[in-house]
């Protein structure tokens, strides 16, 4: 038998992680989406993908991992990022749609570690040998 909101009372309701209050209990958890550009900076497609999102309903929009620095954290073509002021104006233009839909939003920073590489980041990935 399919579950409905009736079977989850409380999903719907408001809800509060620390002092963040969130409009309902659903959270869009992080996936990359690759739709970022080469450098890392916001497009209109990835400020599309995650206000639908917060139209949809979901109360708390995590968006995917970002990379932190340009040398060895960047695990993806075209991955978010968050290393430079270049990337502020468009997490910004993200948060400002995503909050216009009355959800909130979050960010997922990440370090590439061992699955950074040279094809991604332009650079030659540091080791702990050669």
């Amino acid at each position: 038998m399919p579950r409905t909101a009736a079977h989850y009372p409380h999903l719907f309701t408001p809800g509060r992680i620390g002092t963040l209050e969130i409009d309902n209990r659903i959270l869009k958890s992080p996936q990359s989406t690759a739709t970022s550009n080469a450098d890392g900076t916001v497009t209109a497609r990835t400020v599309e993908h995650y206000k639908r999102l917060g139209q949809g309903g979901v109360g708390l929009v995590m968006m995917e991992y970002s990379f932190i620095d340009s040398d060895a954290s960047k695990a993806i073509h075209n991955q978010l990022g968050n290393a430079h002021r270049e990337h502020t104006p468009g997490l910004g233009w993200v948060v400002d749609e995503v909050h216009a839909t009355g959800a909130r939003v979050g960010l997922q920073i990440a370090h590439g570690c061992c699955c950074g590489s040279s094809t991604t980041s332009g650079r030659r990935s540091p080791a702990t040998s050669r």
